[in-house]
């Protein structure tokens, strides 16, 4: 409020600053466009972490296999062996449980991967989720060495 002395007395004015724009809505959209973005990043590190998790179970599964395999053939080996008369029948007892304990690895491993592979593409993939599984699914076994 101001006050001027004048001729006829004291008079008094008001001076009033109206803005045009308002900045609290801008500011606004701001924030909320920060939040969608942290939100964004997060959902990325999230399903990064999950394929990286698919790749490690599918390379989990693989070497299963590739154990029982090993595991099959080298008893194959040394039943050919027992038959021949160069190794007693009881030599082929570990082997054999090797192989079984490989192969039921490898199934177990097997199992969990379609597990998480369903549970992430269902988390991931919205109503497109089963295109999801598909894709990821490729993904963890093309990224094997």
């Amino acid at each position: 409020m101001l006050a001027e002395a004048e001729a006829g007395g004291l008079n008094a004015g008001l001076s009033v600053e109206i803005p045009l724009w308002s900045r609290k809505a801008e500011l606004e959209n701001a924030k909320a466009r920060a939040r969608v973005s942290a939100t964004a990043d997060q959902v990325r590190r999230d399903l990064l972490d999950a394929v990286a998790k698919l790749e490690e179970l599918e390379a989990k599964r693989a070497e299963g296999v590739e154990m029982a395999t090993f595991y099959k053939d080298r008893l194959a080996y040394f039943k050919k062996a027992e038959e021949a008369g160069r190794i007693e029948p009881d030599m082929l007892w570990g082997d054999a449980e090797k192989a079984k304990k490989a192969e039921h690895d490898a199934a177990q491993a097997q199992v969990r991967l379609a597990a998480v592979l369903e549970e992430t593409a269902r988390k991931f993939g919205g109503d497109e989720w089963s295109r999801l599984s598909v894709l990821l699914a490729a993904h963890a076994k093309r990224s094997r060495p």
